[in-house]
């Protein structure tokens, strides 16, 4: 496009100067200008010598000729102006139509490009926040792991805890595990049975009194029953 339109300036400027040229030298180059009717006549007059008739006849002849000559070639000249001028009009109008159209093609174009940046920036912000969700959600879920894996490592311990404090009173005497199950409540008690031998759990429930020890039987037969 870019050629296109530096071939097209040259070729206007170009047949504008060869118009212009034809104009300076139609109007300042001086035609030879023939002889008047009266000058030829005067000098048939003052001449010594008088001229012939026929002659002055052919003089005027040719002088008509020679207006008639000149005429015509101003004629020419005047159409090969216009024609001059009307190429270079036309040159113009096809240059600014051609203007407009790739204005209106570049307006276009950017008006396509700018929806297209809206759309994709729209859609980069929406996968952000996306993103931004999936991370948080993902942060959640590290925090519920951490706080299973705590609870899972402190049931662990208390686990462990509760072997060996079951060990314990596996090696306990009656009335010294009684006093101790005292101060224990009910619940503690039934982990610390489920983590004794078989054969040492019914020390467990002879060191307690009679109706705490047939409360504590009842809970663990629904609890081995389920």
């Amino acid at each position: 496009m870019k050629f296109l339109k530096l071939i097209s300036g040259i070729l206007a400027i170009f047949l504008a100067s060869i118009g212009v040229s034809f104009m300076v030298l139609s109007q300042n180059t001086p035609a030879p200008e023939p002889k008047s009717p009266e000058d030829i006549v005067w000098e048939f007059l003052i001449k010594d010598k008088p001229m012939n008739p026929e002659v002055l006849k052919n003089k005027l002849i040719s002088y008509k000729r020679n207006l008639r000559n000149l005429k015509t070639i101003q004629d020419s000249n005047k159409s090969i102006i216009d024609s001059l001028m009307a190429f270079v009009g036309s040159m113009d109008s096809i240059y600014i139509a051609k203007l407009n159209l790739k204005d209106s093609l570049y307006t276009t174009l950017n008006d396509s490009l700018s929806n297209e940046i809206t759309i994709l920036t729209t859609n980069l912000n929406l996968k952000n926040v996306q993103i931004t969700d999936s991370q948080h959600q993902l942060d959640l879920l590290n925090q519920q792991l951490e706080v299973s894996n705590a609870k899972k490592v402190d049931l662990e311990e208390k686990q462990e805890n509760l072997k060996s404090l079951a060990k314990t009173y596996e090696a306990m005497k009656l009335k010294d595990m009684a006093s101790i199950l005292k101060n224990v409540d009910d619940n503690t008690v039934m982990r610390i049975y489920f983590e004794m031998k078989p054969k040492k759990r019914q020390n467990l429930l002879l060191a307690l009194d009679q109706k705490r020890a047939a409360n504590i039987t009842r809970k663990l037969a629904v609890i081995e029953q389920s």
